[in-house]
């Protein structure tokens, strides 16, 4: 039997080095993944990330191959897929 695909994990070091390379505050990087501040700088600061948020972590700052991993993970790549087709148009639509 094929081993189940983990979603990998980010360190907080690295979360907070990638937020501040790209010129972002807790609030700004945290919040569109639904975490308040307080919670991502607690993560930031070495507290376990569940599962659910690493995931979102992975899908906004992790790389290709960590991305790939995770929609795996999620056995959710098919859905994204559809969900980006459907939603395609009315993006150009908006140009």
């Amino acid at each position: 039997m094929a081993k189940k695909a983990e979603i990998p994990t980010i360190p907080g070091a690295d979360i907070t080095a990638f937020r501040k390379k790209n010129g972002l505050n807790q609030a700004d990087f945290w919040s569109p993944l639904g975490i308040t501040q307080s919670g991502g700088s607690r993560y930031e600061s070495g507290r376990k990330i569940p599962k659910p948020v690493m995931a979102l972590v992975v899908l906004r700052m992790g790389t290709k191959p960590q991305k790939r991993a995770t929609l795996r993970a999620l056995d959710i790549a098919p859905l994204i897929v559809d969900a980006v087709n459907d939603v395609a148009g009315d993006v150009q639509g908006e140009a």
